[in-house]
């Protein structure tokens, strides 16, 4: 699924380039862990961490 793929760069672009695109990358998350599942919420967790 290209979601999976593509989610945790998005995240990671949205954090580092303004902090206003927090709460999207958080829908982002939640939109992921529903469709994609624990993998892709667990890579999203990891991107955050970063």
């Amino acid at each position: 699924m290209r979601s999976k793929i593509e989610l945790s760069p998005l995240c990671y672009a949205f954090r580092s380039s303004d902090g206003l695109f927090a709460p999207l990358c958080l829908f982002l998350f939640h939109l992921s862990f529903f469709l994609g599942g624990f993998n892709t919420a667990a890579a999203a967790v990891v991107t955050l961490n970063l």
